[in-house]
Parts: structure tokens; C-alpha cells; sequence
């Protein structure tokens, strides 16, 4: 976004000045972290086992810790990171609530925290595409800012916020992917084949049985707009002879198709 500066009546667009090192940017940031992000400052550079925090900062409103990294480049990763640095906060509640009372001389109980609120920020002046599409996920503990500064002392700070129908998506998306682990759970606890390929999948389009294969392995089912129809499993220890209970769980809706004068129950779910 350009800034604009208006002089006798004539617009001007300031220039954006870079910023030197990291050490710039976390500077400003962390003296103003109420102004900016509402939370309070705990400390800098803390290091608990083999990690170290730029900033570890509190929300008092939502009783819970944030973690700020900052970046000067676009060489890291947004989930790796974060996901690490989420790790170490959750899996060191003590170091970090002792952290806090010693710094705010404050006696900050760990049941007092909401720990489901932990955040982590990353601030950089820039992010790539794949990093601006990492986090567009629903509910994803993990921010990314952008943080630009201008030759006339302006500093802006802008939160990358993915479009609304990708967090639609990631919503159905999760829910299918539920439905269909608890499928494979179901036939997996029974003992039993999960997917007749040759004759047991139907799907309205086109889909390769090998990118089925691989999206079934990783739980995830991720070609959306497609119908998938899973057909009753056999019993392996029966010889593929005897069906096993055509019950499958709830968001597995029946669905009957026609095929000339016959009509075929499947258990189907549209994607």
C-alpha cells in the first residue's frame, strides 16, 4: 500500500526505506507492543532449551503468552517455526510462568493462563506467496505481520489475513477429512480390508486411484467438488466373501444411484 503525502495541494508518494537488520525492527516493535498488538512486554532473547524467543510477550486480556519472532528476509518457514516455538511455550509451562514473575514481579499462578489462547507473530517486511498461504487455516495460533517503514519516520503494520472463502474451505475441508479417518478407523478396528480398489470406489470425476491411494495414506481427501463413493468392505479373514455391516458413522449420508432398471445402494459423500 503507498503512502501519500499531500503538500500545497499536490500529492507525493513517500519513498519506503529498508530496514538494515533485525535488530531494527524488533526494537521498535517491542517498545511498542502495547500500541500496536495490545500485550505486554515479559522480556527479550529468552531462551529455554535449545530455542530462543525474540520476544515473549503477555496478553492481559485474553490471559495468555505470545511469542514474537522477527525477520528481515523470506528465508525461514511460517509452520515449521511457529509450530516449534508453539511447542516450547506449551511443553514449558513452569520456565515460563516463572519467567513472568520474575520479570513483572508478579505472582502469575499457571492455572490463571489460558494456555489455548498461545500465539506466535512473526513481523517481517515481507512474505512470500507460499508463506502467505501457509496460514490459511481456521483457528491457526500462528500470525504473520508486515512491517514497512517510510522516509518521512512512518511506520506501518499490516496483519496478513488469508480471504474468507479459503477459510470456508479449510472448514469443510476439516470436517471431511474427520469423517473419513473415522471411517478408516471403524473398518480398521474390525479387522478388515478398508477399500476394495478395483471395484469398490466410484467417483464423479475423474480422480487417479493412485492420488485417492496417496490421499487416503496422509488422512486427507483434498480433491473438493468431487462425489466419493465408498462400497461395502469384505471380511479379509472370510476370503472377501462375507460384507461387513453396511453401518458407517454419522456424516456418511446413503445415497441411491440408478443404473438402468436397478437401483444400488452406496454410502456416499460429496467433497
Amino acid at each position: 500500500m503507498p503512502i501519500i503525502s499531500m503538500k500545497a495541494n499536490r500529492l507525493e508518494r513517500i519513498r519506503e526505506k529498508s530496514f538494515k537488520t533485525e535488530k531494527e525492527i524488533q526494537n521498535i516493535t517491542k517498545a511498542n507492543l502495547g500500541e500496536i498488538f495490545g500485550l505486554e512486554l515479559v522480556d527479550s532473547e529468552v531462551t529455554i532449551g535449545n530455542l530462543r524467543m525474540d520476544t515473549l510477550a503477555f496478553n492481559n486480556e485474553t490471559k495468555s503468552f505470545t511469542i514474537i519472532e522477527y525477520k528481515r528476509d523470506k528465508k525461514f518457514s511460517v509452520i515449521d517455526q511457529g509450530y516449534a516455538y508453539l511447542s516450547l511455550l506449551l511443553n514449558n509451562k513452569a520456565d515460563i510462568i516463572l519467567e513472568y514473575n520474575e520479570r513483572m514481579s508478579k505472582s502469575l499462578r499457571r492455572d490463571e493462563v489460558d494456555w489455548s489462547q498461545s500465539r506466535v507473530l512473526f513481523v517481517s517486511p515481507g512474505y512470500t506467496v507460499y508463506q502467505r498461504q501457509a496460514i490459511g487455516f481456521k483457528d491457526l495460533p500462528i500470525e504473520i505481520w508486515e512491517i514497512k517503514r517510510y522516509d518521512n519516520d512512518t511506520i506501518l503494520y499490516s496483519q496478513i489475513k488469508v480471504q474468507e472463502s479459503a477459510l470456508i474451505a479449510s472448514s469443510q475441508q476439516s470436517t471431511v477429512t474427520r469423517s473419513i479417518r473415522a471411517f478408516a478407523s471403524l473398518l480398521m478396528a474390525s479387522g478388515s480390508i478398508a477399500l476394495c480398489l478395483s471395484s469398490a470406489i466410484c467417483l464423479s470425476k475423474r480422480v487417479s486411484i493412485s492420488s485417492f491411494i496417496f490421499s487416503m495414506m496422509s488422512g486427507l481427501f483434498i480433491n473438493s467438488g468431487h462425489s466419493l463413493m465408498l462400497m461395502p468392505a469384505f471380511d479379509a479373514g472370510k476370503g472377501f466373501l462375507a460384507p461387513l455391516p453396511h453401518r458407517l458413522p454419522y456424516g456418511f449420508p446413503q445415497a441411491n444411484h440408478h443404473h438402468g432398471n436397478h437401483t444400488r445402494n452406496h454410502s456416499g459423500y460429496h467433497i
